[in-house]
């Protein structure tokens, strides 16, 4: 007998897939190659694909920034 947090439903909870730094496993229908795993979500394209409130923090702490 396990934890309460080994079990395999607990490793989707969290920060939403796909946001950086977040290793939430996300519900996919199948793991292949054209299921979740485009550009943004794959390390070697590039670019991470983000979330809206992660690109507004972002801009406001810019601004935040030029301010000072």
């Amino acid at each position: 007998i396990g934890r309460r947090k080994a079990r395999e439903a607990c490793r989707h909870f969290g920060k939403a897939p796909g946001v950086p730094h977040s290793h939430t496993k996300p519900y996919v229908r199948s793991k292949g190659r054209k299921f979740e795993r485009a550009r943004g979500r794959r390390k070697s394209r590039g670019f991470k694909a983000y979330e809206i409130s992660q690109i507004l923090q972002i801009w406001f702490f810019i601004l935040v920034w030029r301010k000072s």
